[in-house]
């Protein structure tokens, strides 16, 4: 996710995207959750990514319920 050659199609990616989603939940593991939420705020810094994560309901709540929120919330755009 740090390649930014790779952030684009990763998003586009349903299976790579159900993956990250679930390792990020709150419920996750502490270490899958940590790895999958800092590979979403990567992924996240792609300007091709920002409008169809936002608009994603899964990551808007994943986004909402961590501590990461900030983090990961800042990275997309607002409206």
């Amino acid at each position: 996710a740090a390649a930014a050659e790779n952030q684009g199609p990763m998003w586009a990616d349903p299976d790579v995207r159900e993956v990250l989603l679930a390792g990020a939940r709150s419920d996750a593991p502490g270490a899958a959750r940590e790895g999958a939420l800092d590979a979403l705020m990567y992924l996240a810094c792609r300007a091709e990514n920002k409008r169809p994560m936002w608009n994603d309901e899964g990551l808007r709540a994943v986004a909402l319920a961590g501590e990461h929120a900030l983090g990961l919330l800042a990275a997309l755009p607002v409206g």
